[in-house]
């Protein structure tokens, strides 16, 4: 097996996608739960698909995984949960990186592409709904519908995030792949 050492190129490709995932998470349209809290609307997620396709697996996890979690050090009310940030996030990217790059190389059918993102937005949407229940009901301590109520409506919003995500970065990954290559970065 052919190792691949992580050189400069490599972190600044990292560095560089971890603040387009952090400036995604800045873009933002907040919306209102039904008690306490909120969720919202951002550009996040493109940029967590985007850093997994870019980079791989690994590589992409870190990016998408270290941007949202500046993000979340950003706003008081994320802070305890950047732990879970970064998993779900790296996690995120890395699914959608492993389909994407099948075989060792990255896919340029639009399908496949497709594929991945869903993969991994529906992966994040499950783990960042299941974690909202679990602090609703068992942490904050709220009735069980009122948690549902909660999750309903935050369920709604990100999976519109997720479905945001897909249609947002795989056009942009073939652009941004096609662009890189003419210049010689890719």
């Amino acid at each position: 097996m052919n190792r691949k050492s992580f050189g400069l190129r490599d972190l600044v490709m990292t560095g560089l996608l971890s603040a387009l995932v952090f400036a995604g998470c800045l873009i933002q349209i907040p919306a209102p739960v039904v008690i306490g809290g909120f969720t919202r609307f951002h550009l996040g997620g493109i940029m967590c698909l985007l850093a997994g396709f870019m980079l791989g697996p690994v590589k992409g996890g870190f990016a998408a995984g270290i941007g949202c979690a500046f993000f979340a050090f950003t706003t008081p009310a994320f802070i305890p949960l950047i732990p879970f940030t970064f998993a779900f996030r790296f996690a995120q990217a890395y699914v959608c990186a492993v389909i994407s790059w099948a075989g060792g190389r990255r896919a340029k059918s639009w399908q496949l592409n497709i594929a991945a993102a869903v993969c991994g937005s529906v992966l994040y949407l499950i783990l960042h709904v299941g974690q909202n229940f679990m602090y609703d009901y068992y942490l904050y301590r709220m009735e069980i519908e009122t948690a549902m109520l909660n999750i309903l409506n935050r369920s709604i919003v990100s999976g519109i995030n997720a479905l945001i995500s897909v249609v947002g970065s795989v056009p942009l990954v073939f652009i941004l792949r096609k662009a890189l290559g003419k210049s010689g970065l890719m």
